[in-house]
């Protein structure tokens, strides 16, 4: 089942981001070296559970291949696996 998710937090080191994919819960995906996802660029084609899937990035209309590596996780879950140091999106 595709899943659409937006970019919450992000970190640049780890290349690990955390998705809200709605309902209070996140994913945790790893992003390539050379992606240009940004905080609040929305994702479509993602997925629960570990596996490398190809997704398009609806903010920038470009496709990208990205590892999802959680099911669905409470969100603050998610951005704290990501990394204590991560850019959060303004509520």
């Amino acid at each position: 089942m595709a899943i659409k998710g937006v970019i919450i937090c992000k970190n640049e080191d780890s290349h690990l981001a955390a998705a809200d994919i709605g309902w209070g819960e996140g994913i945790v995906v790893e992003l390539s070296d050379s992606s240009d996802v940004k905080i609040g660029d929305t994702l479509s084609g993602l997925s629960r559970g570990y596996m490398v899937t190809p997704c398009y990035n609806e903010t920038s209309q470009s496709v990208l291949t990205v590892t999802v590596l959680s099911g669905g996780l409470p969100m603050d879950a998610a951005c704290e696996i990501v990394s204590n140091e991560f850019e959060r999106i303004a509520s």
